[in-house]
């Protein structure tokens, strides 16, 4: 009858080998920064009764936001343009050059001053719908 000595060690030895073949270094996902993990809000809508204009707010970006990049993309996403590059005070904008009928996704981006990204808002999207009136 053969032994069972040789697989009781077997696990233990296998486990070892695996935690010594796998690298200590953190993932990609591991390095992600929190300030991308708490996201900016935005919130957008139709504002004009007489004209086709979409005002978006957003709550401020972390510490040592420079500017915000406000972007749109129509509803088919296949086009984003940026609607405005606004100052580290900035929390809205209005967006007039948009068309009763569409929808459009909105996102603020917000980056140091050099450019880099350091947080964003949620995608919002809204359109105006034709015979719209924001003021009721």
């Amino acid at each position: 009858m053969p032994s069972r000595t040789p697989h009781r060690y077997l696990v233990p030895v296998v486990v070892l080998a695996m935690l010594i073949a796998t690298p200590l270094t953190a993932t990609a996902q591991d390095r992600r920064p929190d300030r991308f993990r708490d996201l900016m809000h935005l919130r957008c809508a139709p504002v004009e009764a007489d004209q086709p204009v979409i005002g978006c707010r957003w709550t401020p970006g972390p510490e040592g936001t420079a500017r915000y990049v406000v972007l749109r993309a129509d509803r088919f996403h296949d086009r984003v343009t940026v609607v405005a590059r606004l100052g580290p005070d900035a929390q809205g904008v209005r967006d007039a050059e948009v068309r009763v009928g569409v929808r459009y996704t909105y996102l603020v981006r917000a980056e140091t001053e050099d450019g880099r990204q350091i947080s964003h808002t949620n995608r919002a999207t809204t359109g105006i719908r034709a015979g719209h009136d924001a003021r009721r």
